[in-house]
């Protein structure tokens, strides 16, 4: 297994509360915790107690948006009220993909200055994690806890199946062009 199956390696995951999100990702950190590693969290408050039941480290967000509890109210993450489906994404990528990543980076680069790691773990929208990551010479990964949405050729959009023929490479040529739009609105902000 090499030296990464030894105990005792640092990790620090950074996540965002995004309800179904959070689960999966303390599920890992809960396994490398239970195989003798060191597991940090960098989230929100919101998270915290589930943090810490996994066996975890908790630290909470000073610049990057955050949420104190889980209700409805708290949400910064209002996608829904997008007028379209795809004034929504643009609103996703302006909350929290995009928008604060900057804010992201400032709080995981402070962590990884006060208490170092051997790897940062990233859910899969929070860019501002790995920027911090790579600024600081640390080896990164993102985890994509569910759907996996971005483009790549031959792979089909989220939640469908491979489709041949014409019906297939026209859907697959409007989602690349539909993915290639919501990163040319990210681009800034990154």
């Amino acid at each position: 297994m090499g030296t990464w199956g030894q105990a005792n390696r640092r990790f620090l995951f950074v996540l965002f509360e995004g309800g179904g999100n959070v689960p999966p990702m303390l599920g890992l950190a809960r396994r490398l915790v239970e195989r003798g590693h060191q597991v940090r969290v960098i989230s929100e408050p919101a998270n915290e107690a589930e943090v810490r039941a996994a066996g975890c480290e908790f630290t909470a967000y000073k610049h990057a948006p955050h949420r104190q509890d889980k209700s409805a109210g708290s949400t910064f993450l209002d996608d829904y009220k997008g007028k379209t489906p795809v004034h929504g994404l643009f609103r996703a990528i302006d909350r929290l993909v995009a928008g604060p990543a900057l804010e992201y980076a400032q709080d995981v680069l402070e962590e990884l200055r006060q208490r170092p790691v051997d790897l940062v773990v990233v859910n899969e929208f929070l860019f501002g994690g790995y920027f911090a990551a790579e600024k600081a010479g640390i080896p990164h990964v993102m985890v994509v806890p569910g759907t996996y949405e971005f483009y790549a050729p031959s792979i089909p959009p989220p939640g469908m199946m491979p489709l041949s023929g014409i019906a297939g490479w026209l859907r697959d040529k409007f989602y690349a062009r539909m993915f290639n739009m919501l990163i040319r609105h990210a681009r800034p902000g990154l």
